[in-house]
This record gives C-alpha cells, structure tokens and sequence, in this order.
C-alpha cells in the first residue's frame, strides 16, 4: 500500500483518484495547492498526482515545494495540453509520468503502477550502495592500525559518500569532559584543534547529550528551535549525528553542506 497525494482543483478528477487507487489498497489524499504544501510538513508520502494547471500556480512548482519536505517523492503530472517542452520540463523537476485529461482509469493505473516500480527499484538501488559502502568502510575500520586512523577513515568515507564541503568527527575525552575534533575534512585546522564542547553545549553538545540527531535547513529554517545555534552563516543545512558504541554515545559526527537551496 502505498500513500497518494493527489492535488487537483476538479472534483472529478478526485473521485477518479480515490476510487480507482483506493480500490487496490492505496491510502489516498485530496487536496488543493495550498493544502498539498501544508500536509507535506507533517505527512510523508511515496508519489503526488498533480494537475499542471491549479487555481493560483503550477502544479510543477508546487511539487517542487512539497519536495523540500518529501525528496524522496514520485511525481505524475496530469494535463489537457501536454507538450514537449512541457513533458521535458516536468521529467527534469522529477516527475516520472505526464498523464493526459480526462483521465482514463486503466491509463492512471498503469502510469501509477510504473512509478511505484521505478520508485522502488531506486530505493533498492541506493540500499544497496549504502550497504556496499558500509562494507568498504567496515574494511577500512578493520585495516586501520589505530584509533585515530579509524577516526580519519570515517571522515574520508563520509565525506566521499555524501559529497559535502566540511565533515568532522567528534569523541568525548573525559578527561576534559568535552566533546574535541579528532578528525575532519573542509574546515581549517587552526579553527577546530583546540574547541571543546561541553555536553548539552552547541549542536554538537546537544546531539551528545539527547542521543538524538539534529538537522537544520535554513530554507525552513522558521520550523526549528535549533537554528539559532547554527553560527556558520555559509551554511546552508546541517546535521549532527550520535555516534555509539557498544551501547554508549561517545562523540558526534557533523556534516554541513554550503550549497544554497541544498536541504538535508
């Protein structure tokens, strides 16, 4: 079962919607523009059906909006005019399908079919490169001849993997009862060797003390408490993560992105 946001300003193309998808199981949702960019805040979902013609936009721009809040999401865009510059134009905002008005039940289905097995052909596809780099990076760990080198490992890997300017890891010394960079990439060294965190202190010392990761996107930036802490004004999006080991929280790791737009 999968969850439909169709958005749409004709009642009929609703009715369409809900019966024909809701008879083979799928959870759907009609909606109009503003609606659609309301409920993606607080709902997830796996593909949009949208009309290119809505009351006050298009639905190309509003799918981009819902697409900061749902990346992953699979798009069909409906049309009574369907060209090629338009058809191009929707596959390069996303979109997978370009549906032609009126609906036709057995076209829908089929186009909506197609979608969700692309769709999760892609999931597995990145799974599977997730979990193939796990493994290399697993390698790496296990050839490192010190902790710092694993530390330095962790930095190189994710930095290669996700493709971000500046990474750092971070471990708490307890000695110093401080969270202290032992490994980073894209940041100036003289900035980070001697800055110490305490527990709750900072992102950083927030993520350690909660166990729990923290992501910050200053294209929503008005919807997090956090983003007051975010002192890098270059930064365009963040995220700290925990890291454990054997049951216990024992540093973070930080990844931050520059790019303007980019959202994590």
């Amino acid at each position: 079962m999968q969850k439909i946001l169709v958005v749409d300003n004709e009642q009929l193309v609703f009715e369409t919607c809900r019966i024909a998808l809701g008879n083979l199981g799928h959870e759907v949702f009609c909606v109009n523009e503003e609606q659609a960019v309301e409920i993606s805040q607080n709902e997830s979902f796996d593909l949009a059906i949208i009309n290119t013609l809505l009351e006050e936009t298009t639905g190309i721009d509003v799918f981009e909006r819902i697409r900061r809040s749902c990346p992953t999401l699979a798009g069909i865009l409906i049309t009574s005019h369907a060209s090629s510059d338009m058809v191009i134009d929707a596959m390069n905002k996303g979109f997978s399908r370009v549906c032609k008005k009126p609906l036709v039940v057995k076209q829908l289905l089929d186009a909506v079919n197609e979608t969700i097995t692309i769709s999760n052909l892609r999931e597995d596809l990145t799974r599977m490169k997730i979990l193939l780099a796990l493994y290399k990076l697993g390698q790496r760990f296990i050839a490192a001849e010190s902790e710092q080198a694993i530390y330095e490992e962790l930095a190189d890997a994710v930095s290669q993997e996700v493709e971000v300017p500046s990474v750092s890891v971070m471990i708490f010394d307890d000695v110093a009862n401080s969270l202290k960079v032992v490994a980073h990439r894209g940041l100036v060294s003289s900035h980070v060797q001697n800055l110490q965190l305490k527990s709750g202190e900072l992102i950083a010392g927030k993520v350690f003390q909660s166990q729990r990761p923290i992501i910050l996107n200053k294209i929503n930036q008005h919807l997090n408490p956090y983003l007051d802490l975010m002192h890098r004004q270059e930064l365009s999006a963040a995220i700290s993560f925990p890291m454990a080991s054997k049951g216990k929280v024992i540093g973070v790791l930080n990844v931050s992105e520059t790019k303007a737009g980019v959202q994590f």
